[in-house]
């Protein structure tokens, strides 16, 4: 059995689907994108915490001022925290092998 609409084409009865299939894709993108968002965001967290984490050892400080020395260091170098962070993290891991 069709879903025939008496006074519509074919073409005007695909229209509404199109158009709603149209916008679920997009609304699928649009999270697709927050998701990727939010992952990087989290890894950049953690390089963050694992930078934290190796100056508190390396110089004995507490978790505030390991991230303030953090933070001092991207801003006199303009840089971001998290590419810092990356940079630290790897200076660590070379200076350990």
């Amino acid at each position: 059995m069709s879903a025939y609409i008496a006074g519509t084409t074919p073409s005007e009865r695909l229209t509404p689907v199109i158009e709603a299939a149209i916008a679920k894709f997009e609304e699928t993108k649009h999270l697709r994108e927050e998701l990727q968002q939010a992952n990087l965001k989290l890894d950049e967290r953690k390089v963050v915490e694992r930078a934290k984490g190796i100056l508190m050892r390396q110089r004995g400080l507490g978790e505030d001022e390991a991230y303030k020395m953090l933070r001092t260091m991207a801003m006199k170098r303009n840089m971001k925290l998290a590419d810092l962070s990356n940079q630290l993290t790897n200076a660590a891991k070379m200076l350990t092998i």
